[in-house]
């Protein structure tokens, strides 16, 4: 016997319901409307179908993610992929028989959301699309996917293959799909929905719908079925000895509608000859469901065959199934949405809609029937089926002759989907490091560092912040704790670290002062090359009383009085990378100059450029140039006599000291009261790999040194006797500050860096 749905009418629809009868709003599974309708966010069985809480998927979005009406606001979603539509309706509409397949929009085993219905306070929840096919057969004439011979249950190679069928038994349009009610498989409720539209609507028809758990293929070419099946083309479900299933098999579901009256659903899975004995001797009592063991049909080969199930359960809620079929009205007040491409009509012409009774809908709760074949399976690496195949059959039998079929497809199977991952670079501005995978659906993804150690082990998420730089390694599965089905990819972090130089000067630019900030930045030195060259250098300064500059060359006033004495420090930033370098200058406001006396200084080519200006033109015209390492104490290094009338002076240092120095110009030479310009300072990092600089008034030393191996730094500071005052240990190049003790304050001290315990720089100060 067959497991017959209950034939429900209201309001002139004909369907039908297992667990209860349908209302006037039509029914709704896991938010799939089976409506004998295939538009999205409407029910077609419903007293009011475009009430505001329509928020169904079905098989193709209409009007973009809105109800059915003008401006909805249904946020259900559409199975299939529509790509391609006009080209499709164009051959159709020109008469020309094609046969083609769609999947769905997004992969095998996707994850999307779910609209709660009709509660919104549940909000979207989330569920497994398995798989989903949609399948346009040959139809109207030469079918070239119909069978000559072949009855279930035998090996699918002895079917034979022929190129017409009966208009009633011609699939035009068929419809599968398969989802979850969550995203835990295993636990949650399994739904199949299914769709079929035939040529003709006279008479009785028969549809079987079955899925194989070995892979099952069609070869156009030859014209020949091939099984993956080991028991006679077929796989069977098989048991322990307390009836437990230990392995799912092939199923068929099969579909029997007639016209007025609702369909009629068969339930039957394929099982060894052994597994039929024993239930029937009362051995073997699956736990899972009832077999019915009157409807056995055993193939050809006696090895086995299909058998009838039904809910051992005890719930009678396995789904629902109607067609678009009103009793009262015409064909033209009962058509029904077909697809974005069409559809054949019944006199095999053209048809944007199908007309009534040519469209037959089921929805089917696998796991109230025992059949969830997520029970069955210890993990997802492989999927619990591998092929479909819907086909027409000639009557009621379940042996009776096949007659169309649409070409087997693949079907649960998640592949895995191919992915990009773009490396990623460290530096300065961002010192964590982002890995962002790009795929075209949901893999699972191991991370592994240089040595082999797991970082991240079987996670969908597509991005990766490591916490260092180097080298790693990605793997990727279809699935949690299944096999990698890809090999290693390498995957490398670079660093860009390359830090600009960077002086801080003062300078003096009529009638202002000013600091003067120098940065460079060396695009060509490895590994900076490889990333390019500078992309601009900024300055950021800072200063005594909240003095703060954006500028390259701040001006800090135009006399003594507009700023403070104390350090000023500028820092370098390249744009490219985000990293810095500082210096800092100690500003003397006491000995600038008030004399009159203007000195700008620079330095070229390992030469100091010295340049003055006479604002007091009856002051004397000889002027000496001195030189200090600390701005306090000050040595001649040379002597300037003017001409009567010039303003402007030039001297040049051909030999100046490495590191800081200051400069000054003495005036009133032969016994005029002397006057002294403003003092400038100087840095030349010419061989030097320290940079030392000392400040009396603050009793400092400023420090700069660049290491050149991945040995220690050693600083030590000597009194002139040479017993040791301070002594610091630095693991890195950097700029620092010592501050002397007080007992050498206004004294002079030696300052000695070493590498290694190499002396490399040694100043007196």
């Amino acid at each position: 016997m067959k497991t017959k749905l209950l034939l429900v009418i209201l309001t002139g629809f004909c369907y039908v319901s297992f667990a209860q009868q349908l209302d006037s709003t039509g029914k709704s599974h896991v938010n799939f409307g089976v409506d004998a309708d295939t538009r999205n966010n409407y029910q077609k069985i419903s007293t009011q179908p475009y009430s505001s809480t329509m928020h169904h998927d079905d098989w193709f979005l209409q009007d973009g993610y809105k109800r059915y009406d003008v401006g909805g606001t249904g946020l259900g979603n559409s199975v299939f992929d529509t790509v391609g539509a006009a080209a499709y309706k164009a051959q159709l509409q020109a008469g020309q028989n094609i046969s083609f397949v769609k999947r769905m929009k997004v992969a095998a085993f996707d994850v999307l959301p779910m609209w709660r219905s009709p509660n919104p306070a549940l909000g979207f929840d989330s569920s497994f699309w398995v798989d989903g096919i949609y399948y346009r057969d040959y139809a109207g004439g030469i079918d070239e996917t119909s069978f000559s011979g072949g009855k279930n249950a035998d090996n699918p190679s002895s079917w034979s293959v022929g190129n017409n069928v009966s208009g009633k038994t011609d699939i035009v349009d068929v419809y599968t799909h398969v989802r979850t009610s969550g995203i835990n498989p295993v636990r949650d409720s399994v739904w199949f929905f299914a769709g079929v539209s035939t040529v003709k609507t006279e008479g009785n028809r028969f549809f079987d719908i079955e899925v194989y758990r070995e892979n099952f293929t069609y070869n156009e070419t030859t014209k020949q079925f091939s099984s993956a099946g080991l028991l006679g083309g077929h796989s069977s479900w098989n048991f322990n000895d307390t009836g437990k299933v230990t392995q799912s098999g092939d199923i068929i579901i099969s579909v029997a509608y007639q016209a007025g009256r609702a369909p009629e659903i068969d339930f039957r899975i394929f099982i060894s000859k052994s597994a039929y004995d024993s239930v029937v001797a009362g051995k073997l009592v699956p736990t899972s469901f009832k077999i019915v063991t009157n409807q056995w049909d055993l193939n050809t080969s006696g090895m086995g065959g299909y058998v009838q199930i039904l809910s051992k359960s005890g719930i009678t809620d396995w789904g629902s199934g109607t067609a678009n079929y009103i009793k009262t009205n015409t064909a033209a007040q009962d058509s029904t949405h077909a697809t974005p491409w069409g559809t054949m009509s019944t006199s095999g012409g053209y048809s944007d809609n199908y007309e009534r009774l040519q469209f037959i809908e089921i929805a089917l709760n696998f796991s109230r029937f025992g059949m969830n074949p997520f029970h069955y399976v210890t993990s997802y690496c492989k999927s619990p089926y591998s092929s479909i195949i819907v086909k027409s059959r000639a009557s009621t039998s379940f042996t009776a002759n096949l007659e169309d079929f649409v070409i087997p497809q693949p079907f649960s199977v998640k592949n895995l989907a191919p992915f990009t991952v773009k490396e990623d670079t460290v530096s300065c501005a961002a010192p964590t490091a982002k890995f962002e995978i790009t795929a075209s659906a949901r893999n699972y993804y191991r991370w592994y560092d240089e040595n082999g150690a797991v970082l991240r082990a079987d996670s969908d998420l597509k991005t990766f912040s490591p916490s260092k730089s180097g080298t790693y390694y990605i793997e990727a599965t279809n699935f949690q704790g299944c096999p990698t089905m890809t090999p290693r990819k390498e995957i490398k972090i670079y660093v860009d670290s390359t830090a600009p130089t960077a002086k801080a000067l003062l300078g003096w630019g009529q009638p202002y002062y000013f600091l003067n900030g120098e940065g460079a930045f060396d695009a060509t030195s490895a590994p900076s090359s490889s990333f390019g060259p500078s992309k601009g250098l900024s300055y950021s300064w800072i200063g005594p009383d909240g003095f703060t500059a954006s500028v390259e060359d701040p001006i800090l006033g135009n006399t003594k009085s507009d700023f403070s004495t104390g350090n000023y420090t500028v820092t370098v930033q390249e744009a490219r990378n985000g990293c810095t370098a500082s210096a800092l200058i100690y500003v003397d406001v006491a000995v600038l100059s008030t004399s009159g006396i203007e000195l700008k200084g620079s330095l070229k080519n390992e030469e100091v450029k010295l340049v003055w200006n006479i604002l007091d033109l009856s002051g004397s015209r000889i002027y000496d140039i001195e030189r200090s390492t600390n701005g306090l104490r000050y040595e001649k290094i040379g002597q300037v006599t003017g001409i009567v009338g010039t303003t402007q002076f030039t001297f040049i240092d051909y030999k100046p000291l490495p590191g800081v120095s200051y400069y000054r110009i003495k005036g009133g030479s032969n016994g005029n009261t002397p006057k002294y310009s403003n003092a400038v300072s100087l840095q030349n990092d010419y061989g030097l790999k320290a940079i030392i600089s000392r400040q009396i008034s603050s009793n400092q030393v400023h420090l700069q040194f660049k290491k050149t191996g991945n040995k220690n730094i050693q600083v030590k500071v000597l009194s002139t006797n040479g017993s040791l005052l301070l002594q610091h240990t630095y693991s890195g190049s950097q700029q620092t500050i010592i501050s002397l003790p007080p007992s050498v304050a206004n004294l002079p001290v030696i300052i000695a860096v070493y590498e290694a315990g190499n002396l490399i720089e040694a100043r007196k100060l």
